[in-house]
């Protein structure tokens, strides 16, 4: 399963082709959404807070809000770890 960006439609649909490795557009992300080949996350009150907290852990590279909330859903879906070390 591929996991969207919560982000325009079209980057949807690119994600998708660069997880899946199909072409597909933005109604094809609707449909792959609803047979589990690809999530489209809620963003929550509190996925957002994480994202504040990376945001100031990593202040130097100025993240933007988008930027830090992808990286809080990579570490929901087991792709980073946000913790301090």
């Amino acid at each position: 399963m591929s996991t969207a960006r919560p982000c325009r439609a079209d980057e949807v649909a690119g994600d998708a082709v660069e997880h899946c490795g199909t072409v597909i557009d933005e109604v094809e992300v609707l449909a792959q959404e609803r047979t589990g080949r690809i999530e489209v996350p809620t963003i929550s009150a509190d996925l957002l807070r994480v994202a504040r907290k990376v945001q100031n852990r990593y202040m130097a590279m100025r993240l933007d809000l988008t930027d830090a909330t992808n990286v809080s859903l990579a570490e929901r879906y087991g792709g980073v770890d946000t913790r301090p070390t």
